[in-house]
C-alpha cells in the first residue's frame, strides 16, 4: 500500500481551519479559492485540505524588519526630528505634553481627551439619572410584584436614599482627593 503525499493527521476541513487560525469561514474559503488550493481528500461534501498548502495564506504576514529609512514615512520622520530638536528627547516632549494637558484642564478617559468641566457635567448628569431611577424604583416594584406592600416601598426607598448618599459622599471624597493631588 503506497503512502499518500500528505499525512492524514495534517488534513483539515474549512471548519477546522477557521478554529485553528481564528478566521471566519468566508475568509478561509476565499483564501482557498483565491490561491487555487486543491483539496487532497473529500468525504461526502466535505473537502479536506493539506495544512501545508493552506497555512501560508491564513497566517498573517510578518512585519518587515525595520530598515534605516523604510519603516517610518518621511513626514513622520521629519516630525520626530523636529520634536527631538525642540525638546531634546521624546521623554521631555511627553513631560511637556502632560503638563499642557493638566494646565488646560484636560483629562484622559478611555483614551479620549476631554476638558475637565465636561467631565463634571457628565458626572452630574449620571448622578441625576441614578437619583431619578432610585426614586422610580419603589413604584415600579409595586406595579410588577403582586405581593409588594407600601411598607416594602418605604423600606426600599430608605435603603436607596442611604445608598445614594453613600455614592455622593464617595464622589465628594474622590473630588476632594483629586483637588489635593
Amino acid at each position: 500500500m503506497s503512502k499518500s503525499k500528505h499525512d492524514d493527521k495534517f488534513l483539515f476541513n474549512v471548519t477546522d481551519l477557521t478554529r485553528c487560525f481564528d478566521k471566519s469561514p468566508n475568509t478561509v474559503r476565499n483564501a482557498i479559492k483565491d490561491n487555487n488550493v486543491k483539496h487532497v481528500k473529500s468525504k461526502g461534501n466535505t473537502k479536506f485540505y493539506a495544512l501545508a498548502d493552506v497555512a501560508p495564506f491564513l497566517v498573517p504576514n510578518r512585519a518587515k524588519a525595520r530598515g534605516r529609512n523604510t519603516s517610518i514615512e518621511s513626514t513622520e520622520r521629519n516630525r520626530a526630528q523636529e520634536i527631538i530638536s525642540v525638546y531634546g528627547s521624546f521623554k521631555e516632549y511627553k513631560e511637556y505634553m502632560t503638563g499642557e494637558k493638566s494646565r488646560l484642564g484636560l483629562e484622559e478617559i478611555q483614551g479620549v481627551t476631554i476638558r475637565g468641566d465636561k467631565v463634571s457635567i457628565c458626572i452630574s448628569r449620571v448622578i441625576g439619572s441614578i437619583q431619578s431611577y432610585f426614586k422610580r424604583l419603589p413604584n415600579r416594584c409595586e406595579e410588577v410584584c403582586v405581593d409588594w406592600l407600601p411598607k416594602h416601598s418605604a423600606k426600599l426607598d430608605d435603603e436607596l436614599s442611604s445608598t445614594f448618599e453613600k455614592i455622593i459622599d464617595e464622589l465628594r471624597q474622590y473630588a476632594h482627593d483629586a483637588d489635593n493631588e
